[in-house]
């Protein structure tokens, strides 16, 4: 009983010593169990970091890839298992890069922008969508100024008063041309200030935006307020068109012209 006890104890002591010394060959000779830091390979060219991952006995696998403005392709955003987390060898790496054409965008996707305010919606366009605007042109408009009043994409029109050309696609990170309201500029009919008195001619100048020049009399006022419009320069044409902002000349008289009675 005792001659067998023994052998039981030396087996089970030879095994115990195979199974330390297999344990220690697989550490050494495989790195069974041997935990690694992952390196950071975001913002690195995807090629250089697969051969450093290969060299480190890693795997780089790319699983999505994204368009970012201003970014080359090739380009790592973002990986998983996150860079410093401790890792087996032959670990893959799942890795979303970036890529070289742009992502492109219908005009149907854009906000309205006919008739809207052009800085609300340069802000809009560049936060939600990343397409930058360049003002290239002003036109009169009754209304506000700086609303918008046609859109172009590399001189093209795409949007304006007849409508938008909704298939049309701009790539994201593009410019937008506008074309922009202004108040000055617009032509109106030559206004007939003949027989009105000088408060009144005054008065119908400033309301279309018109200038009053040169104050002629024939030696008969004594008073602006009691004088009359006997003539003007340029003169009332039917049909005939000024533009804002430009000069009427008149002469008074302080009497009511004879052609107005």
């Amino acid at each position: 009983m005792k001659y067998l006890l023994k052998h039981l104890i030396l087996i089970a002591i030879t095994t115990l010593v195979l199974l330390v010394l297999v344990f220690m060959w697989l550490r050494a000779y495989t790195h069974h169990g041997e935990k690694l830091t992952l390196p950071d390979y975001i913002d690195k060219p995807l090629s250089q970091s697969r051969q450093d991952a290969h060299e480190r006995d890693f795997e780089i696998v790319v699983t999505d890839s994204v368009f970012i403005v201003g970014k080359a392709g090739g380009i790592i955003q973002d990986q998983n298992p996150k860079p410093g987390s401790q890792v087996k060898r032959n670990r893959k790496i799942y890795a979303v890069v970036s890529k070289n054409n742009a992502d492109l965008l219908k005009v149907a996707d854009l906000p309205r922008l006919y008739g809207e305010k052009y800085s609300i919606k340069e802000r809009e366009l560049l936060k939600a969508y990343e397409i930058k605007s360049e003002t290239v042109d002003y036109v009169y408009d009754s209304g506000l100024p700086d609303m918008i009043m046609e859109v172009r994409y590399k001189g093209k029109t795409i949007v304006d008063n007849q409508g938008r050309k909704d298939d049309f696609e701009i790539p994201k990170g593009g410019t937008l041309q506008f074309v922009l309201s202004k108040k000055s500029g617009g032509y109106f009919p030559i206004p007939n200030l003949v027989c009105l008195s000088y408060e009144e001619a005054k008065f119908l100048l400033d309301n279309n935006l018109l200038t009053l020049g040169e104050r002629s009399t024939d030696g008969s006022v004594t008073d602006l307020a009691q004088s009359y419009v006997s003539s003007q320069t340029p003169s009332y044409i039917e049909g005939g068109d000024i533009k804002q902002g430009d000069t009427i000349h008149v002469v008074l008289t302080g009497v009511i012209p004879p052609q107005c009675q």
